[in-house]
């Protein structure tokens, strides 16, 4: 590609935002480029939900998403709602379900929404082409026009809009590619960190695979969802969301009977582990004996001892120590400070015609289809400025 061909918007990045963008641009006729790294279009949502696509949530509310500025995803949030998406899925017929918590997963395959973005593209206004490398030395500014120039492109436009995600699953394309353009046209960013990402513990191994309903207490967070032990910690969705919340270093406790349904009422016979296995398997009893110096004895026992172990149940202390890293991680804490990008339009306060969406600006959602939901609203807000229908 020798010659510069002119678009009225480019968009970087074929991932759920860049793609949903794309449509909506086509929708009002505005001539656009889409250009993705990848030889294919949206890798992450294929895989996503288990090969299912969890692309929304039923229960969308602002108290689900995580940024430094709790105020600004709400606009866009606001402009496409989780009802104007879940509209679009019906009107192309795909089938889906809800699974846990306002969750809606596809019956079928993840595929289905996939192609349900490529099919709302209109071909006659926007022209995709995979397989590009771009970095931040790759594009310039030239009389306020953008140009993306290296040996495989050429082309420019006045509106550039920059949709790369984020550094998890490099295996796929995750990158810091978005970030490093915001640096180059002067914004702030916030470190990348991994986030709804399993946690690393000692002492689990022989407990891998075993999945328990818990209450995880952390300062004013309470998450009510089940823990899945791994050969190497500790995952499951109530932990992938903890980590939404909380960072390195923290202190968090788990409820290990959010129903109450344990007794420890006094006994003529048997011992202390013999309650639990009414409830536990034993590899978890062993476990939870150890970690917390529990000693089995028969009973009757004393009442302090009952009090102590009922505070151990309902108040077991972890520190999170290291996570699995971005290779596991579903998402990112941080990106591009929201403080220099207009929450109504997504566009750059420091750059005319420079736009972040998705997982790039600095806003995280909850494990459950909200960082999809997220995508969809961001994307629609920043081509809703761009030209009315």
């Amino acid at each position: 590609m020798n010659n510069q061909t002119s678009y009225e918007a480019i968009i970087i990045g074929a991932g759920a935002a860049g793609l949903f963008a794309a449509a909506e641009l086509g929708k009002r006729k505005i001539h656009t480029c889409l250009i993705e790294q990848n030889t294919k279009p949206g890798k992450k949502i294929i895989i996503s939900g288990g090969g299912r696509c969890n692309f929304t949530n039923l229960n969308v509310t602002f108290d689900d998403f995580k940024s430094n500025n709790p105020h600004f995803f709400k606009s866009a949030l606001t402009q496409y709602t989780q009802e104007d998406f879940i509209q679009l899925v019906k009107k192309h017929g795909i089938p889906f379900y809800e699974k846990k918590l306002g969750q809606l997963f596809c019956k079928g395959s993840s595929k289905e929404v996939l192609n349900m973005l490529l099919k709302e593209i209109d071909p006659c206004f926007v022209t995709q082409t995979y397989g590009h490398q771009i970095c931040q030395n790759d594009i310039s500014i030239k009389e306020k026009s953008f140009i993306i120039k290296n040996s495989t492109l050429n082309v420019e436009s006045n509106k550039l809009i920059i949709a790369t995600g984020g550094p998890p699953m490099p295996a796929i394309g995750g990158t810091d590619t978005g970030v490093s353009i915001a640096k180059k046209f002067g914004h702030k960013c916030i470190p990348f960190v991994p986030a709804l990402v399993p946690l690393r513990f000692n002492n689990t191994e022989e407990l891998s695979g075993l999945s328990l309903p818990v209450e995880i207490k952390f300062k004013n967070q309470r998450i009510k969802d089940d823990i899945l032990f791994t050969h190497r910690g500790l995952s499951g969705p109530a932990i992938l969301k903890l980590t939404l919340w909380a960072n390195h270093g923290d202190t968090f406790h788990i409820n290990w009977d959010p129903k109450n349904k344990f007794d420890l009422s006094m006994k003529p016979k048997g011992n202390l582990q013999s309650i639990f296995k009414k409830n536990y398997p034993k590899n978890w009893i062993d476990y939870f004996f150890k970690k917390n110096l529990i000693t089995n004895q028969p009973l009757p026992i004393s009442k302090e001892k009952i009090n102590k172990t009922l505070f151990a149940l309902q108040n077991d202390t972890f520190k999170y120590i290291s996570n699995e890293g971005f290779k596991k991680a579903e998402v990112a804490k941080g990106g591009v400070d929201t403080a220099d990008i207009n929450s109504k339009t997504m566009e750059s306060k420091k750059v005319q015609g420079l736009y972040f969406i998705g997982e790039t600006i600095d806003v995280t959602g909850l494990l459950g289809g909200y960082n999809f939901q997220w995508a969809w609203s961001s994307a629609f807000a920043c081509a809703n400025a761009l030209k009315p229908l």
